[in-house]
């Protein structure tokens, strides 16, 4: 197969756009995922359902791809299903700001984690298609690396945003005895607006 180096670089474009994308989506979502626990606590869920939903959330993610790819390659939509599923990332992580409860935080894991599924076999014909053109290894690997970019970014940038709008407090605790208070080690508390 012959190919042009123009349908090489129109190849390697779209390889790089669509790492973009995975790696803006992955950046939400890990970066999400790095205080899913946190916030179902404090939305009053237990550990043991933050590990349920933490787990069914996996499961979806892991068991829908089979059908998500059937479903691919029966109507050939790879672009519709590829789109739907980075949309449903796109809603629902910046949606658990607003969840009220834990369940509902809970529906918008699950759902996000059904996203995924539901892109990864679409996207993945999309890419194959395109590596066929630079080199399977060559184009799958930079868009790994771009997807993994963006999964350690996304779970730093939340740590940096939580140290820079949290300041760490010297709390004392008073065993009885005024002369020797213990700070309190690790205490973070949210500062006031600068």
């Amino acid at each position: 197969m012959s190919v042009s180096k123009q349908q090489r670089k129109s190849a390697f474009r779209f390889i790089v756009a669509l790492g973009f994308v995975s790696l803006f989506a992955d950046m939400t979502y890990e970066g999400a995922h790095s205080v899913i626990g946190p916030l179902l606590k404090d939305l009053g869920a237990s550990a043991t359902q933050v590990g349920i939903i933490a787990g069914a959330g996996e499961m979806v993610a892991a068991s829908l791809r089979y059908f998500s790819g059937r479903l691919a390659d029966r109507t050939r939509a790879y672009w519709t299903i590829t789109t739907l599923g980075y949309f449903l990332n796109l809603v629902v992580v910046p949606g658990l700001a607003f969840a009220g409860s834990w369940q509902a935080a809970a529906l918008l894991i699950i759902a996000e984690r059904t996203g995924k599924s539901l892109r990864g076999p679409a996207r993945d014909v999309l890419l194959s298609e395109a590596t066929e053109v630079v080199g399977h290894g060559k184009g799958f690997g930079l868009h790994a690396a771009m997807d993994q970019t963006g999964a350690v970014l996304g779970p730093l940038l939340v740590a940096g945003s939580v140290a820079v709008r949290c300041a760490p407090v010297s709390l004392t605790t008073d065993h009885g005895d005024a002369s020797s208070p213990e700070p309190a080690s690790g205490l973070m508390l949210p500062t006031t607006a600068r």
